[in-house]
């Protein structure tokens, strides 16, 4: 009995034993547990923080671009005004110009005729 006694308390001792190990791997797995929790939620907030600083950069950016369109639209519609006005221009310069042409036709036409006549009367 005291044989079986002694065996139960070594038994007893190795299970207490057996018990402290695995609350000691219990608390090391749960140490480990919580550290890569907190690494996973810092690499959390840091990846957070690079997706609203790649946010912000794509808005800025985005707005250059909206920029950029608006400052050609503009640049497009003074083209578009000064082409009308050279056109306009043109025309005018052109009318202007079979205007004259006509004027000299017409002068030309005259002298062509007194000359025709100054001719006869000599001739």
């Amino acid at each position: 009995l005291a044989q079986q006694l002694r065996l139960t308390q070594t038994q007893l001792v190795q299970a207490q034993l057996l018990l402290v190990e695995s609350t000691d791997q219990m608390a090391q797995r749960e140490e480990t547990l919580l550290l890569e929790s907190a690494a996973r939620e810092h690499a959390d907030g840091r990846q957070r923080e690079i997706v609203e600083s790649s946010v912000l950069t794509l808005q800025a950016d985005l707005l250059e671009v909206q920029c950029v369109q608006a400052a050609w639209a503009q640049h497009v519609r003074d083209c578009d005004e000064k082409a009308t006005a050279a056109a306009h221009s043109a025309e005018t310069v052109t009318h202007t110009h079979a205007l004259e042409m006509a004027r000299l036709e017409t002068d030309c036409k005259h002298r062509f005729a007194r000359l025709f006549l100054l001719l006869s009367r000599i001739g």
